[in-house]
């Protein structure tokens, strides 16, 4: 109860009045270091009294109480909480009620004393008589009640082939035949700001998915991650498909988690990068369970501008990127946005994809380039057998490279490019297939508005990183984007300086 998730959580179940939620509260008044009034002195029953839940307390280690109130709560009509007053290591002469039966094994011993003190018998896990035959009634019951929803869910599809289809789409989380040409062919041909491009695919992706379903920390607009047409969800009305979450953060990517892990739903939630940090407990929990939870994070870089360190991510790629099993995607115009969308609704573990506020220009591609590289992690945008180095980039530096190659082949120093969409699909590639992309025997530079370290992994200890690994400031994001060494030029002299001291 003293942790912020559940507050969020619990704020938001109440505005919707989520009656099919109930909430049992072991109140035992013990933490790990001592008594709950180490640290906390609230009022829980008030707290949630005021976010709309019904309240009730009852002895919870009386066993009829506790079931009366979960019958009466079922009836209630909003949100409930039920306060089970208890006492931890009930019946242990020594350990009752303090902090060292809190995450300790109570020891032989007690346990021994404690079987005297409550009557039970000595024989190790034992299941008295009348617990067994009320399990096996119950079981029972509950199997015949599974037999009769069998068979009239049996019926139903009979009578309703079309929509039994859509229901078998929904659980097994099938993806229409064509979806990649289905989004490619709707990626804009136009320069904005990935934000922009990351809207459209999302869109694309709701109209051919009506799994896809999920909202914004307050940031829906800014984020462009509105379904249009698609309503919003009520306390009157659940039919909708965005979902206003408020300033929830963290409470918002935990409740899409739980959205995931019930199955057939594909949840989007999205905020600022900035504010993944907010995120970071659910984000690493989704990558532990394996769900297919989308995190939309846009304002990308120091290019925010105006607002300044607080809102501009430096270190934030990286850490995301260190979460085991999260893939991190960050598209630099409309195809790769398109491919990342894909490449998110394929994958059945949890995306993060990451896009720009700022306006970023249309990429020029060679010739024959393999488009579903997208997919694989990497394209390369820009060679010749004269290749004297490999410039990684991603995002908003794609561009950036791509004209700082330019300048450096008029110097007589022809460079690779290659846009790095997401660095661990890349790295899961066969070696082969990695130095077909980046070969090993070329010096290779790394560029990417953020910390630097992570890169070591493209360019070896000694190679080249482009990036920041300081905080930002507060200016235009053009004027930043010169001072901090982004623009061509200066992306160009550094390149030709390393190559020229290498050499």
């Amino acid at each position: 109860m003293m942790e912020g998730v559940g507050y969020e959580a619990a704020s938001l179940a109440g505005h919707l009045r989520l009656s099919n939620l109930i909430v049992l509260y072991d109140s035992n008044r013990i933490t790990i270091d001592g008594g709950t009034d180490l640290a906390f002195s609230e009022n829980v029953a008030e707290r949630y009294q005021s976010f709309g839940f019904d309240i009730q307390r009852v002895d919870g280690h009386d066993m009829a109480a506790v079931d009366a109130a979960l019958e009466k709560a079922k009836r209630t009509g909003t949100p409930s909480l039920i306060i089970c007053d208890t006492h931890i290591a009930f019946g242990a002469p020594t350990k009752h009620d303090t902090a060292g039966s809190h995450g300790a094994p109570l020891g032989d011993d007690e346990i021994a004393a404690m079987r005297k003190e409550l009557d039970w018998p000595e024989e190790k896990f034992h299941v008295p008589a009348s617990v067994r035959v009320f399990g096996e009634r119950v079981a029972a019951a509950k199997t015949a009640d599974r037999a009769a929803w069998d068979e009239a869910f049996g019926q139903w599809k009979t009578e309703d082939e079309e929509r039994a289809a859509r229901y078998d789409a929904f659980v097994s989380r099938r993806l229409p035949d064509d979806l990649f040409d289905a989004l490619a062919a709707k990626a804009p041909s136009k320069a904005d700001a990935t934000r922009g491009h990351g809207g459209v695919m999302l869109q694309a992706a709701a109209e051919l998915i009506p799994a896809v379903v999920g909202g914004s920390a307050d940031l829906a607009s800014s984020n462009k991650t509105v379904i249009k047409n698609g309503g919003a969800v009520s306390a009157a009305d659940f039919t909708g498909r965005n979902i206003h979450f408020g300033v929830r953060e963290h409470g918002m990517a935990a409740m899409a988690n739980g959205m995931a892990a019930f199955g057939g739903w594909r949840p989007f939630v999205a905020t600022f990068l900035v504010f993944a940090d907010y995120m970071r407990p659910a984000i690493r929990l989704a990558s532990i369970m394996r769900v297919p939870t989308l995190f939309i994070f846009t304002h990308d870089s120091f290019q925010v501008g105006e607002d300044g360190p607080t809102h501009q991510p430096i270190e934030h790629l990286e850490s995301l990127r260190a979460i085991p099993g999260l893939r991190v995607l960050r598209p630099a115009d409309a195809e790769e946005t398109a491919g990342a969308y894909f490449s998110a609704l394929q994958y059945d573990g949890p995306t993060a994809i990451v896009l720009t506020r700022q306006k970023l220009p249309l990429i020029e591609r060679a010739d024959g380039y393999a488009l579903g590289d997208i997919l694989r992690g990497a394209q390369v945008l820009r060679s010749s057998d004269d290749d004297r180095a490999t410039i990684v980039a991603t995002g908003s530096e794609v561009w950036v490279a791509l004209e700082a190659a330019k300048i450096l082949e008029d110097d007589g120093f022809p460079v690779r490019v290659v846009s790095m969409v997401c660095r661990e699909k890349f790295l899961a590639r066969p070696a082969e297939e990695q130095a077909k992309i980046v070969p090993p025997d070329r010096p290779t530079a790394a560029i990417e508005a953020g910390a630097t370290a992570g890169w070591t992994l493209m360019t070896g200890r000694y190679g080249l990183r482009i990036g920041l690994d300081r905080f930002g400031a507060s200016a235009p994001d053009t004027v930043l984007h010169k001072q901090f060494g982004f623009a061509p030029e200066s992306v160009a002299r550094k390149v030709k300086s390393w190559l020229t001291a290498k050499e």
